[in-house]
């Protein structure tokens, strides 16, 4: 695995603001008895941050998070259900084959998802086994919602993941002058601001 990649911890730290306001947008989409999936990284914790404080009832949380997974096991209105798979440290996540075996299981309600870097042609993540699960969830949420702060507009990164033609929300905090700058058109029903 890309030995480039920041650790969790370490990636916590950047653009606090857009995926706090990312994470609040995100959670006024959140209803009773839905079941979620929120992926691995950052922005999926701020989420979780946000459920934990002020918890939805009723809410099945399924995830490859590790860190989002401790956050939420003590909410005793959240079922919290953690996809098995090969641990990937730096990521702090589970995934691989098993990790999409397991998710044939589940079907969800809303899918909060992430990644490194969004440019004209669409998003893009560091590796492989990540793609694979993120276009899979997507496949398995009539409502799949990609989070991903300013600071990823114009940034690629080595797997393409989904081009703008397959996304079917971007919930940014990157204004819509920035966006059509980096080359993304988006309608006004795929794009939600932060």
């Amino acid at each position: 695995y890309n030995q480039r990649f920041p650790p969790f911890q370490d990636r916590l730290g950047v653009a606090t603001a857009g995926k706090q306001r990312i994470a609040a947008a995100a959670y006024g989409l959140v209803k009773r008895g839905q079941t979620l999936w929120l992926d691995g990284g950052t922005t999926a914790y701020r989420i979780a941050e946000k459920l934990a404080l002020d918890p939805v009832a009723d809410l099945t949380v399924v995830t490859n998070n590790l860190p989002v997974a401790d956050l939420l096991a003590d909410r005793a209105e959240i079922a919290v259900h953690l996809l098995g798979g090969q641990y990937f440290r730096r990521g702090s996540l589970l995934i691989g084959g098993h990790a999409l075996d397991h998710l044939a299981a589940w079907a969800f309600d809303l899918a909060f998802l992430g990644a490194e870097g969004m440019d004209g042609e669409g998003l893009w993540n560091s590796q492989a086994d990540v793609v694979a699960l993120q276009r899979a969830v997507a496949r398995r949420a009539p409502r799949a919602v990609f989070c991903l702060d300013a600071a990823k507009l114009g940034r690629r990164a080595p797997e393409f993941l989904l081009g703008w033609d397959r996304v079917d929300r971007l919930l940014t905090d990157a204004t819509p002058g920035a966006l059509k700058a980096a080359g993304i058109t988006l309608s006004a029903k795929h794009l939600i601001a932060a």
